[in-house]
Parts: structure tokens; sequence; C-alpha cells
């Protein structure tokens, strides 16, 4: 279906994935003023979540619940646009430490180049650490298992996915934060990532989105 994918990108994704470290999961005493700290606050003032036990995490409930679903597919390479018309922003960001993706035709290339690189992809685990409105944000950590294609190669990363919502609670913006790491800022890394989120439209073809009234 994506003829034009290349295999160039996912040498470098290879390469990349290969070289992470993989630290522990979230602390189990965490600082006072940690999301995880604050999520017993949280659930009893926040009417789309639900306290279910501290190692579940929080539970997302209406359109947030249906977010973090979504979001979830799209790491498990099983992406729509079911997904994206439901749950995203046309001019959403999409970040992580490979691209910087500005808008539908960028980050989407991301999500649906993804089966082409990794045809299994599992969630192994998700924890919701916060859902809050003020910033309107859902923050969740996940452990997803990457098989690589061609190689077979399994791969555990985990990382931070911090979602920001707006009015609608549709995705502004999703930060992927590998190993809970801030994204590289200099020079030469915001070069090859934004290169990365233009040159994938080109390599990756995505439906078009269906114009709402």
């Amino acid at each position: 279906m994506y003829a034009k994918f290349s295999v160039f990108p996912l040498f470098f994704l290879f390469l990349v994935l290969a070289v992470q470290s993989t630290p522990a999961a979230p602390e189990q005493n965490p600082r006072p003023d940690s999301p995880t700290a604050h999520r017993r606050s949280l659930s009893m003032s926040n009417p789309h979540i639900r306290r279910q036990s501290q190692d579940s995490g929080l539970i997302l409930e209406g359109k947030r619940k249906q977010v973090l679903e979504d979001v979830i597919e799209l790491f498990c390479s099983r992406p729509t646009l079911e997904i994206f018309q439901r749950s995203w922003r046309e001019d959403a960001v999409f970040e992580d430490p490979l691209s910087k993706c500005e808008g539908y035709p960028q980050y989407a290339a991301q999500w649906f180049g993804m089966p082409k690189a990794f045809p299994q992809s599992v969630n192994k685990l998700h924890r919701v650490l916060s859902s809050t409105h003020n910033p309107n944000r859902i923050v969740y950590y996940q452990e997803q298992e990457y098989t690589i294609r061609g190689l077979g190669t399994k791969k555990l990363m985990k990382s931070t996915v911090v979602i920001e919502l707006d009015d609608d609670d549709k995705i502004v913006k999703l930060d992927d934060k590998w190993n809970s790491k801030e994204h590289p800022t200099n020079f030469v890394a915001m070069f090859f990532r934004r290169l990365n989120a233009r040159t994938m439209p080109w390599l990756v073809s995505v439906p078009k989105l269906e114009k709402t009234e």
C-alpha cells in the first residue's frame, strides 16, 4: 500500500533503537513534587479519572480514555485515518528523539510508516501518571516491545508520553520521551529531526483527512 517507503530512514531508526539503554521503571518512592506523588489528589479532583490501584495508575474515562486508547493503537503499529480524525488536531505537533513533526502530513507519515519498520509492536505496560486541565494534559509511562522487520530482533522501549489537548480533548501535541529523557536540541540534532519530519511525507503515503463542516 505504501509503495514509496524507503529503507534508509529505517536503518537510522534501527541503529538508534539498538544502542538505546532501558533504565528501570519510574521510582517506587517518588519525590513529593513528582506526577506519581500527585496521583491520589488528581483522582479525587478530576472528573475524567477514577483510581484503581497504585500499580495501575489512573483510569481515564470518556474522551480522554478514547484518546489514550488511540495513542496506544498508534504505538502498536495500527494507524488508521479514523484515529487521526477522531483524536488529533490537523495542526498538531509530534516529537520524539528522531523527529519534530508539525501538521498532519508530517506526523501521519511517521505513524503510517511504523508498520513497515515494526510489523509487530506490543504494549507490555502502560500507567497513567497524571490527567489535568491546567495544563490540559495526559502523562503516561509505557513499555513497548518492537519487532524489527527483516531482523526479527525485539527491542523493549521505555518512555514517558506527554499528550497535550485542546478544549475538545483533541491532541495538539504528543511528546514521546524515550527513557523519560528530554529530546536533543543542539543544532545538529534539530537539523536531522526536522529533516526526518520533512522527508517522511515523500516516502510514505498517507490517507487524506476528510473535511468536516
